[in-house]
């Protein structure tokens, strides 16, 4: 594989195993950038506000998915995992540490308590629902073409998060407090009651190559591109351990590899490229 266009004669059996949680933390950190960005340009209208939307959901979805990813980890019998399955991502998280050993959800520190408000946000929006705001209709005020009439919207804040409990009012501040909250959480999680290092999270969480019986857990680059970002913004994702700077690294051929995509036509066909270092001595 020369040119990166073409794969090489010969292929292997494999199985890809897809994760969506890291896709979701970067779509997240992506969205609330393009929400910063756009506050510059429009005053926190609507480009901004629909970026945010988009950031806080993507945020919500990861903590689900950290949920399933803990639940595929457990070795229980069907009908026990039948009965997790069915619970929320907290309920889930919490059944699926202490089927593990581990201590408790303290569900009342902060941590919690805002993912359990974005849990709600995110049902929420899968279960929209006409909603009703307190509202005054102002004077009129005529201009050289058109006339205009000032409506003030108030809406109530959840009380951990601290942003609207109405989508129309969040801004990027919504969502960079969101993605402050998500990092929080999956750090208490993953970190301070399970006391994972970086190659355990990133075995629970990340997609995966499974080729006989060995495992390449992979990131692709875009992703890590994102994750690395978000720090400027204000979720420190660090923790995870996904995006040492290759120089921080001897080259080997156990470096983990980096993955770049190719869509293929009508979106059914993907092409995944590896690329890992390569030993000195094999070098040409």
């Amino acid at each position: 594989m020369n040119d990166g266009t073409s794969p090489n004669e010969g292929t292997v059996p494999c199985m890809w195993r897809d994760g969506a949680f890291f896709d979701l933390l970067a779509d997240a950190a992506f969205q609330h950038k393009q929400a910063a960005n756009a506050s510059k340009l429009d005053d926190e209208g609507y480009a901004s506000q629909r970026f945010a939307r988009a950031a806080i959901l993507a945020a919500a979805l990861s903590v689900e998915s950290a949920a399933n990813c803990l639940l595929e980890t457990l070795d229980i019998p069907k009908t026990l995992r039948s009965e997790v399955d069915r619970m929320t991502p907290l309920g889930k998280i919490d059944a699926c540490l202490r089927l593990r050993g581990h201590s408790s959800i303290a569900y009342g520190i902060r941590e919690v308590q805002q993912i359990a408000e974005l849990v709600k946000i995110r049902n929420d929006h899968v279960h929209p629902r006409t909603s009703t705001i307190p509202a005054e209709l102002g004077s009129e005020k005529v201009g050289d073409t058109h006339s205009f009439v000032p409506i003030s919207l108030e809406s109530e804040l959840w009380p951990s998060l601290g942003i609207s409990k109405r989508s129309m009012f969040w801004s990027h501040q919504s969502s960079q407090a969101v993605l402050k909250a998500v990092s929080g959480f999956h750090k208490y999680v993953l970190k301070t009651l399970m006391g994972l290092k970086a190659d355990e999270m990133k075995r629970i969480l990340a997609s995966r190559l499974e080729v006989s019986t060995m495992q390449l857990h992979l990131v692709s680059d875009d992703v890590l591109k994102e994750l690395e970002g978000a720090r400027e913004w204000g979720a420190d994702l660090q923790f995870f351990g996904v995006f040492l700077p290759p120089e921080s690294a001897p080259i080997s051929t156990s470096a983990s590899p980096k993955i770049g995509m190719k869509g293929g036509e009508n979106g059914r066909q993907k092409i995944v490229w590896l690329r890992a270092p390569r030993n000195e001595e094999n070098r040409s």
